[in-house]
């Protein structure tokens, strides 16, 4: 899934470096909500261009990526989506 961007926010003097996205905030508070605090499983399918994991989170048999994509919180990233993930994003992003 990609997500909107919340703001960035420098450590040592507290401003913002980069602007956040439309609807950042939401996307971070609505997988705050169903993640923080519990025990999750992740995925790794692939590695990005910026040598990121690009992953699946799972909480039991709950596909978290694809919840957010069908809840409107997040978007399917058919770049490195793949079998078995491709069909049931793009169906839910629909």
């Amino acid at each position: 899934m990609d997500a909107p961007e919340t703001p960035k926010i420098n450590k040592r003097t507290g401003h913002i470096n980069k602007p956040g996205q439309p609807y950042g905030e939401e996307s971070w508070k609505a997988l705050d909500a169903k993640i923080m605090g519990r025990q999750v499983r992740l995925d790794i399918i692939d590695i990005d261009r910026y040598k990121r994991m690009v992953g699946v989170i799972w909480i039991g048999n709950r596909n978290i990526n694809l919840e957010m994509v069908r809840e409107g919180f997040a978007e399917a990233y058919v770049e490195y989506l793949k079998e078995p993930y491709r069909a049931p994003f793009i169906q839910a992003e629909k």
